[in-house]
C-alpha cells in the first residue's frame, strides 16, 4: 500500500482516536442505511452534533470517508492473517486457523462491510488511486497464499497440481466460513478452524503426519 497520493490521502484523514472512531462509526450506520448517494457530509455532520465543514476538516470528501470504511478493515484483516512460521506447512495452517477465527469473530459486522466495498468498487465511487490501493492490498493477501504454496511444493512439503487454483480455493473456502457457521452451532470457532486447516492441508497435498 503505497504511492504519495494514498499516503497524502491518509495523513489529511487522521482525527484523533475516538473523534475518528465516531465520524467513520456515524458513516457507516447512514452509508449502509441510507445508501452512498442518499448519505451527505451534511447529514453525517449533522448525526454527529458538527458542522459539515468541522466534519471537512478530519475527512476532505465522502469518497475519502468510504475510502477509510472499507481500507482500516482490509489492512487490519491482512494484519491478522501474516503469519511468520518458517515451515510452509505450519505457516499455511496459522494462516487459515486466523483467517477463519477472524471471519467468525466479525460475523455481524462482514456483511456491512462487504456491502460498503462491493458499493464503493463497483459503484466508481473511488477515485482511481484508492481503487488501485484496495487491488493491491487484496492482492497482497493472495500472494502470501500463493507463496507459501509454492515454496512448501520445491521443499517438498506440498504435493501440489496447480498452486494458483490452489491459493483461490483455500482462501474462497476461508472467505465463505460463516454461510454456514454460527457462534451457536455444533462446532466452537476453535473447532471449525482446526477443521478448515485440515481441508486446507489437504488440498495442498501436505505430507501425512500432519
Amino acid at each position: 500500500m503505497t504511492g504519495q497520493a494514498e499516503t497524502a490521502d491518509r495523513s489529511e484523514s487522521r482525527p484523533a482516536g475516538d473523534t475518528r472512531a465516531k465520524i467513520l462509526a456515524t458513516a457507516r450506520e447512514l452509508f449502509l442505511r441510507n445508501g452512498y448517494a442518499g448519505t451527505s457530509m451534511v447529514s453525517i455532520g449533522k448525526a454527529l452534533g458538527i458542522s459539515a465543514q468541522a466534519l471537512y476538516w478530519h475527512f476532505r470528501s465522502k469518497e475519502a470517508l468510504v475510502f477509510a470504511l472499507v481500507e482500516e478493515p482490509l489492512a487490519d484483516f491482512a494484519a491478522a492473517v501474516d503469519n511468520p512460521a518458517p515451515d510452509p506447512a505450519d505457516r499455511l495452517s496459522n494462516m487459515v486457523r486466523d483467517y477463519v477465527l477472524y471471519q467468525l469473530a466479525r460475523q455481524h459486522d462482514l456483511p456491512g462491510y462487504t456491502s460498503l466495498a462491493r458499493v464503493a468498487q463497483s459503484g466508481h465511487i473511488l477515485s482511481p488511486e484508492h481503487q488501485a490501493t484496495l487491488r493491491k492490498m487484496q492482492h497482497a493477501i493472495y500472494r502470501r497464499y500463493l507463496a507459501t504454496l509454492n515454496e512448501g511444493a520445491d521443499a517438498g512439503v506440498f504435493r501440489l497440481a496447480d498452486p494458483v487454483a490452489t491459493a483461490f480455493a483455500i482462501i474462497s473456502m476461508c472467505e465463505h466460513v460463516n454461510d454456514w457457521a454460527r457462534p451457536e452451532g455444533r462446532l466452537a470457532p476453535a473447532e471449525v478452524a482446526g477443521e478448515y486447516v485440515r481441508l486446507a492441508l489437504r488440498m495442498a497435498g501436505a505430507r501425512t503426519g500432519r
